[in-house]
């Protein structure tokens, strides 16, 4: 779970990189999602330690 976060934040950190800056109201609003996955993705990072393992079902 966490490596799959990782990754989203990456990739949502890089999109924020390009859309930075930006004038249009539409890349504005582009911007503020991903800036919204970004925080799904850190909260994810941060929560997923104090998750319990899952049970052995062998």
């Amino acid at each position: 779970m966490i490596a799959v976060a990782v990754v989203g934040l990456v990739a949502n950190h890089s999109a924020m990189y390009v859309l930075h800056g930006s004038h249009d109201l539409n890349v504005k609003s582009v911007f503020l999602h991903v800036q919204s996955d970004t925080f799904s993705s850190v909260a994810v990072i941060a929560a997923a330690p104090g998750l319990p393992s899952p049970p052995d079902l062998s």
